[in-house]
């Protein structure tokens, strides 16, 4: 992906060069290439894949003042006081910050819930969904309704439509939720609209009914659909180039790269749009690296993902 991208570079009046290293997710091997590169006058580093060796590389920018790409999810302690990283993956912090948002602009008559999970690691996206909601609440009727596991059912009302928030990434939880959920509300489940996280994509019991009955939202960093043209555009390219299949994690190698060549080579500062979703750096803080502030919102209709709106 990253390589299809760079074969742009001609047409651009732009010159690139590159190198690919293996780093074996073995710090070892993370230390011989990163003393290879002090002699190759690098520019700029995309990687490593691996999020256990992200932080080593990023200490060796900061100590070289080498721009570096995290192409996947990361820890986003990563920026601090380092303003050489850029984060391409929004983290789950930013994730519930835009589904606040979005929750915002589209909540006229609907009553929304939040639910806490109760395990500690969902209470602080918990929290940054409550403190996102609250900080920018624009009229008095968009009231935000707290609740737990045991007495949310008391706040879905007989008439009228609904939100629950369900900030979970247990599948275990998440499933038993939906569950009961579902064994709860009959024949209301239209008027139900259910806020979840992106973590239930990958769950394969979650796939299918539960998310089709309740309209399930998620705040996702990208997409990748075929029903996009987008990515359909260039898994036309990639077959042509490569006699194979688009993965989305070329198309993710495809969309940094073409970040780099954007901001990087062309002096771009605009928000970048991708094939998968768009890069809106911003940075963390003075002197702390910069991390992808876009969001995607995705539901399940008709048994297909589907954007459901551009960037919050």
């Amino acid at each position: 992906g990253l390589e299809l991208s760079l074969d742009s570079l001609e047409s651009l009046g732009v010159s690139a060069s590159y190198t690919v290293y293996d780093t074996k997710n073995d710090s070892n091997q993370v230390a011989y290439i990163l003393d290879s590169l002090l002699k190759q006058n690098v520019d700029l580093i995309i990687g490593p894949f691996f999020s256990d060796r992200i932080t080593e590389v990023a200490t060796w920018c900061y100590e070289y003042k080498i721009k570096m790409i995290c192409p996947v999810s990361t820890n986003i302690s990563v920026l601090k006081g380092n303003p050489y990283v850029d984060v391409a993956i929004s983290s789950d912090y930013t994730l519930m910050e835009g589904l606040a948002k979005y929750t915002l602009n589209r909540n006229n008559k609907e009553k929304v819930i939040l639910i806490n999970p109760k395990n500690e690691s969902d209470k602080l996206l918990y929290d940054h969904f409550r403190e996102s909601y609250l900080s920018n609440i624009v009229n008095e009727n968009q009231n935000l309704i707290e609740a737990s596991l045991s007495d949310y059912k008391l706040h879905i009302p007989n008439s009228g439509k609904s939100i629950l928030v369900f900030p979970s990434t247990d599948e275990g939880v998440s499933l038993k939720f939906i569950s009961d959920l579902m064994s709860y509300t009959d024949n209301r489940g239209s008027n139900i609209t259910i806020f979840g996280t992106k973590e239930w994509l990958n769950y394969e019991n979650m796939k299918g009914s539960y998310l089709n009955k309740f309209d399930v939202h998620m705040a996702s960093p990208n997409n990748f659909s075929f029903k996009d043209s987008l990515v359909n555009e260039l898994a036309l390219k990639y077959r042509e180039k490569y006699s194979t299949d688009l993965t989305k994690i070329s198309a993710l190698g495809y969309d940094v790269s073409s970040y780099v060549i954007h901001r990087y080579l062309l002096h771009d500062i605009n928000i970048f749009e991708g094939v998968m979703g768009n890069m809106d750096m911003l940075q963390k803080g003075e002197g702390n690296g910069f991390e992808n502030n876009s969001v995607l919102i995705i539901h399940q209709q008709d048994y297909e993902l589907l954007k459901v709106q551009n960037d919050q």
